[in-house]
């Protein structure tokens, strides 16, 4: 439970940093830059996180130094308290294993009990396959830390807001999860092959899941150059995806504008498309002023490459009129909502007010051609002290605010990853106790240490990287400065689903079918070791059976000896 706590905790820590602008230290107002937490230029205090840990760390460790050089040993449990379930399950006690490391022996002799340690433990193939398993397991686990960037490409969150639901999300359905796993396994007292199937059947529970989990996205607002070409405007027979010649940002209409793609700053255009920025929007006039919470917004007229369609933009009333364009107009008084989130899937999620949109209409029965002048007022509130007006000509122009759209699938989205929360982290206890009762005694603590060492070195370690990479592959859309390509602005929405549950598919496939090779494996074991004993008796019950008889042996003797004692006692001894 521990171990699944730490995770859920740093996604509230990361969700805290994310928030922070990366230059904190140095006193910038990323506001007077025009950069928000949901802008696609904005960079969180990814820094901030690791002093916080190194201090915790330290506080820790100090707490570790304070223990004595050796532990007292705890009192032997009685018989009684066995019997009252106290005891722990068959095979998997280590207290009792006699250890290759024996500070009597010589070196020599402790490399020799090392090697042969090592080599019981690799020919043990039902151990090493779940080994094996486990270090596919723990992979599928490090994609963990992509979750909130998934989130933000595929459902417009932004990686902060992803990162604090995902906390409220994953941080009791993990203990769930795990309180639930270790009731089965000592309430039903699996064995090996009990523990091996249900870590099998709980692996392909979260196969599905992460299937219905790749199915549910939003989709993308039209992107000029990107899924939708220059100079079409939105209509039913227009079909948003892949362009047949790539991503093409340049069109005659921008193309004498010198647009860099070092600056990217993503319109909504008056024709309902977004455009990398008011240069690529064909734009010749700009006209900046504070936003909510002191943000500098712009706002942009005379676009060359923008339609003169007038779809709805910002907040207030939306009415749909007979053959007209739904517009947007709000009576004196209506706040409207700017969203915050820049060029992601559903933009719409993250509102934060204090804006008033303001029309000569007073009703929302109005036409396009009624919205002559449209005045965004940035009020006084708490977040903001500047009241500034801009005129927007009804025409081509475009907003820097993100074009909304609907999307309905953050909530099942929410739903699925809270069912995978809870089984996914189900799987590790019985894989964990199958691994200790598929050991001898003498090789349990040799073997855990064994399968920690591959999870590090083939797990924790290379996966993040190599699934990085798997993600990078998807962008279609990098950032440039002086030639030297920079982070990804756009990603190819189907392919990073694909890259991105496809790798834990993989990965989750993998791991169910070691888990059933090893209770294959295992099932041959023990049918060998039965017919190389006795008929229906197992090693258990031999060795259960000579304990008994040593126990009865050991108690005849006593009875022996002092029944010997008294009867060769002298007549005054027995008096006294």
């Amino acid at each position: 439970m521990m171990y699944g706590l730490g995770p859920s905790l740093g996604l509230f820590l990361g969700g805290y940093t994310l928030n922070r602008y990366v230059d904190i230290d140095k006193g910038i107002d990323p506001a007077s830059l025009g950069l928000f937490p949901g802008s696609p230029l904005w960079v969180g205090a990814w820094w901030l996180g690791s002093f916080v840990m190194v201090g915790l760390l330290g506080l820790v460790a100090s707490w570790l130094l304070l223990f004595p050089a050796a532990l007292k040993k705890p009192k032997e449990e009685s018989d009684n308290d066995e019997e009252d379930g106290n005891k722990m399950l068959p095979g998997t006690e280590v207290h009792e294993s006699p250890s290759s490391f024996d500070p009597a022996k010589t070196l020599k002799q402790q490399a020799k009990d090392i090697i042969l340690s090592v080599k019981k433990v690799f020919t043990n193939w039902v151990f090493m396959c779940i080994s094996v398993a486990f270090v596919s397991y723990n992979s599928c686990g490090s994609t963990f830390p992509f979750i909130p960037k998934y989130m933000e490409t595929q459902l417009g969150i932004h990686k902060a807001q992803a990162s604090f639901l995902l906390g409220v999300v994953v941080l009791p359905c993990t203990l769930i999860g795990l309180l639930a796993a270790s009731t089965i396994v000592r309430r039903f007292e699996l064995g090996p092959r009990g523990c091996l199937y249900m870590a099998a059947g709980l692996s392909s529970l979260s196969l599905a899941l992460l299937v219905a989990i790749g199915f549910t996205s939003c989709p993308r607002p039209p992107f000029a150059g990107v899924n939708i070409p220059y100079g079409q405007g939105i209509n039913p027979n227009v079909t948003l995806g892949r362009l047949p010649g790539g991503i093409a940002l340049t069109s005659p209409c921008n193309a004498d504008c010198g647009c860099r793609l070092d600056n990217y700053r993503p319109v909504c255009a008056s024709d309902g498309i977004t455009y990398f920025s008011g240069c690529h929007a064909g734009c010749h006039e700009s006209h900046s002023f504070p936003g909510p919470g002191g943000i500098k917004l712009s706002n942009y007229s005379n676009c060359g490459c923008v339609t003169s369609r007038l779809p709805s933009i910002t907040g207030g009333g939306t009415k749909q009129l007979a053959g007209t364009q739904a517009v947007t107009a709000a009576t004196e008084g209506t706040t409207g909502y700017f969203n915050s989130a820049w060029a992601t899937a559903n933009p719409g999620l993250i509102k934060p007010d204090g804006v008033t949109v303001y029309t000569a209409a007073t009703s929302l029965n109005v036409t396009q051609t009624d919205l002559s002048n449209v005045t965004v007022i940035s009020g006084l509130n708490a977040h903001t002290s500047v009241s500034s007006s801009v005129h927007l000509k009804a025409g081509t122009f475009a907003f820097s605010i993100p074009c909304p759209t609907e999307c309905n699938a953050f909530a099942p989205f929410l739903v699925l990853i809270a069912l995978y929360a809870i089984c996914n982290p189900m799987v590790g206890l019985p894989i964990a106790v199958a691994s200790l009762r598929v050991l001898s005694p003498d090789t349990k603590t040799f073997g855990v240490g064994l399968q920690s060492l591959m999870s590090r070195l083939l797990a924790f370690i290379p996966a993040p990287i190599y699934i990085g990479a798997l993600i990078d592959r998807s962008c279609e859309l990098w950032s440039s400065s002086c030639g030297v390509r920079g982070a990804c602005l756009l990603y190819d929405m189907p392919m990073n689903r694909l890259m991105y549950i496809g790798i834990q598919v993989l990965l989750t496939s993998v791991t169910i079918a070691l888990l059933l090779g090893a209770a294959h494996l295992y099932n041959r074991r023990v049918l060998a070791e039965g017919k190389s004993q006795a008929p229906g008796l197992t090693t258990r019950d031999i060795a259960t059976s000579m304990g008994s008889l040593a126990a009865s042996i050991s108690s005849l003797t006593n009875i022996g000896a002092r029944s010997h004692d008294r009867y060769t006692r002298s007549p005054l001894q027995n008096q006294f």
